[in-house]
């Protein structure tokens, strides 16, 4: 008995399929067996249902090794179509060991005639432009033959690798059975609906961010990314999406006593800690060096599939009105699940100590009421794609902000005013002042609102002191030493600010005062 896959939710770790079938029953008892499943469903979650008048007595799985699941029509294409590639590859070989064969035969017999009647001048002629008509188009057909080899084996090498491809994951083709023990005291027809798990599914979430002009919302886009390696197409079935974790544990966790005890100190070489930092620098620049792809050519995609959210007590469920296929390779699909527009705020933030330029940021807020999962996304600003990073929906702060590249048209910078920056001896102590002048102007044609930071030491030593004199009507924080500025500036406006501060310390210790 043949079963229809009709449905599928996928969860976060796993997929619950649903079958239909239909059977004619006769009186009395017999077995039903449904073939063709996943030979690595979970038999623990395998249920039956029937709709008729007669009794489900048993429900059994089990591994039929003598069966196979259906291959897809793509992978039989590949397939048959390799083997007619081969079979043309090895009829040009044998015709080529055909004319081999036939030269070497000339050649050993191309003694004609012989001391006893040797050939007349004409007769010799003759045989030789014979023999020369013949070596030559023998000649000519076995080189296109090569030339027609290696184009098809050339041919062959891709089949192969696409079949390859099209066949990952699916080294075994066994296929799994379950066996409906019934009973009729009458002839009847009989629907069954199986359901089971199974392991080898999940979807994970990944997002689109876009910005297309500063100062209109953020338009995010939900996907779904479908992964099944259960060696079987889901076809043209109804997908249901879950954020329900069924293997996961749902028993409440019990504490038990925690003992406290002696853990063994171990020393730790400072040129074993000191690889970490270049490592993180290393990472941090080859992300800045990553060189944005421009999508000249961007169209607004077509409309997304429809899908209706369902929130449930401890889930969330996104239905899609839909058929869709999922093949058992292992590949991921994508599906657009929900298109949001968010609001946002823009400013421009800077950090004229790091770096020179101006960074657009978009300050996103509810985003938290969207039912989103932690999962990578790719920024768009201008149909620009300008980079990847992750959104986190587990984070305290109701504002998410998005950093949406570098502006040119705002410059800063940052120099140290020599006039200032001197040193001092005061008893036993030396002082170091520093001025540093920041300076930025607006090179766009509208208003910014700019966010600039920076940074006074911090003393955590009783006899090193920091005093600070000028911050431009910053706002400083005291633990941390950090400044920042908020302003608003017109277009083609500049502004400078101005940061000092003095350190004192023993004038026998050396401090790092920049």
């Amino acid at each position: 008995m043949q079963a229809a896959l009709s449905a599928v939710t996928v969860f976060l770790q796993g997929a619950q399929l649903q079958l239909r079938a239909d059977a004619q029953l006769q009186e009395g008892s017999g077995i039903l067996k449904i073939s063709k499943l996943p030979p690595n469903l979970d038999p623990n979650s395998v249920q039956v249902k029937g709709d008729g008048n007669f009794t489900i007595q048993s429900v059994n799985f089990r591994v039929n090794y003598l069966d196979s699941l259906e291959e897809s029509r793509e992978r039989e294409d590949l397939g048959r179509r390799l083997d007619e590639v081969n079979r043309k590859i090895q009829d040009h070989k044998n015709q080529s060991d055909i004319i081999v064969a036939k030269d070497v035969f000339l050649r050993e017999n191309r003694v004609v005639g012989g001391k006893d009647s040797p050939l007349s001048p004409e007769a010799y002629r003759q045989l030789y432009e014979l023999y020369s008509r013949f070596v030559e188009a023998e000649k000519n057909e076995w080189f296109d033959l090569m030339k027609k080899i290696a184009a098809l084996e050339k041919e062959s090498q891709k089949l192969q690798q696409q079949l390859n491809e099209r066949t990952a994951g699916r080294q075994s083709k066994t296929a799994g059975e379950v066996l409906i023990t019934v009973s009729a005291k009458s002839p009847c027809q009989a629907k069954f609906r199986l359901s089971f798990m199974v392991n080898d599914a999940r979807w994970y979430p990944s997002y689109d961010l876009r910005v297309d002009q500063v100062g209109e919302p953020v338009m995010l886009v939900y996907k779904a990314n479908v992964v099944q390696n259960t060696r079987m197409d889901w076809k043209q079935v109804k997908l249901t999406l879950s954020n329900a974790t069924p293997y996961q544990s749902g028993v409440v966790p019990v504490l038990s006593p925690y003992y406290l005890y002696y853990k063994p100190q171990y020393r730790t070489s400072r040129a074993q800690n000191a690889g970490a930092a270049p490592a993180m620098m290393e990472v941090a620049a080859a992300r800045e060096k990553k060189a944005m792809v421009k999508d000249d050519d961007f169209v607004e995609s077509a409309m997304p599939l429809q899908v209706y959210t369902h929130e449930n007590q401890t889930n969330v469920e996104f239905e899609i009105d839909a058929a869709y296929t999922v093949t058992g390779d292992g590949k991921a699909q994508t599906i657009d699940i929900q298109r949001i527009e968010l609001p946002a705020e823009y400013l421009y933030k800077a950090v004229p100590k790091k770096e020179r330029e101006a960074f657009l940021v978009a300050r996103v807020t509810d985003w938290e009421k969207h039912n989103l999962l932690p999962g990578e996304s790719n920024l768009y600003f201008e149909n620009t794609f300008i980079g990847k990073s992750v959104l986190d929906p587990g984070q305290i702060s109701d504002t998410l902000e998005l950093s949406l590249g570098r502006d040119r048209s705002v410059v800063l910078s940052r120099n140290r005013v020599k006039g200032y920056s001197q040193k001092q001896f005061l008893g036993g102590n030396r002082i170091e002042s520093r001025h540093w002048e920041i300076a930025v102007r607006n090179n766009k044609s509208r208003a910014v609102r700019l966010q600039i930071s920076d940074q006074v030491p911090v003393s955590n030593q009783q006899e090193i002191s920091v005093e600070v004199e000028e911050v431009s009507g910053g706002e400083w924080n005291k633990d941390t030493g950090f400044i920042r500025w908020e302003m608003q500036l017109e277009p083609k406006e500049s502004k400078k600010l101005n940061l000092k501060y003095s350190v004192k310390f023993p004038k026998d210790k050396a401090v790092v005062v920049e």
